[in-house]
Parts: structure tokens; C-alpha cells; sequence
């Protein structure tokens, strides 16, 4: 199965991200994204390179179908529809076939 099949576009991927100081500057990483830490000289650009990185991280995991931590999944709600649609119906009538297979 593929991956991009089990997520629709409703889908919203949302990630924590945290900023701490540095000794050069700030660390960036992802709680939820185990091995994702960057870095940046200011905190915008901690920011960014965790923004990048992080999606990266998660177009790997869907290209090979490895499985997205659960708690960064959201879905964005969808209106309301009635299912099936109230159509008028014209009157119909059953028709048997005699079917022949070759």
C-alpha cells in the first residue's frame, strides 16, 4: 500500500518544536521527531531549519511507508455533507438478463 494513500488532504501534520539557547547560538528539536535537532544562529533561524528539517523527515516517511508518529496527525474538519445526496428518483423497474459467459 501507499503511504500517500493513507494520509488525505485534510490532513495536517502538527509539530512541537523547542528552542533552547546555545553556547553559539540555539537548538531547535523535535520531541515528537526522535533524531531531529538543529540549530541556528537565532532563534527565527533555529525555527526554520527545524521547519525544514522536519519535512524532510516526514516526506522520507511517506515515500517508504514507514509508519508518522500519531501525535503530530490532525485533520482539518471537513463542512458538513448529507450522504447520499437527496435526489428526486424517477421510477424504475427491475430488469432480469439472461447472461451467457463465454
Amino acid at each position: 500500500m501507499e503511504a500517500k494513500a493513507m494520509y488525505h488532504d485534510d490532513t495536517v501534520f502538527e509539530i512541537p518544536v523547542i528552542i533552547e539557547p546555545d553556547e553559539d547560538g540555539f537548538h531547535a528539536y523535535c520531541p515528537d521527531l526522535p533524531g531531529l535537532h538543529v540549530d541556528g544562529d537565532t532563534k527565527e533561524e533555529a525555527l526554520q531549519n527545524a521547519r525544514d528539517a522536519a519535512k524532510g523527515f516526514l516526506l522520507v516517511k511517506l515515500r517508504y511507508g514507514n509508519p508518522i508518529p500519531p501525535s503530530i496527525v490532525r485533520h482539518k474538519p471537513r463542512p458538513a455533507t448529507f450522504w447520499p445526496p437527496r435526489v428526486q428518483r424517477k421510477h424504475m423497474e427491475t430488469v432480469d438478463l439472461a447472461l451467457t459467459f463465454a
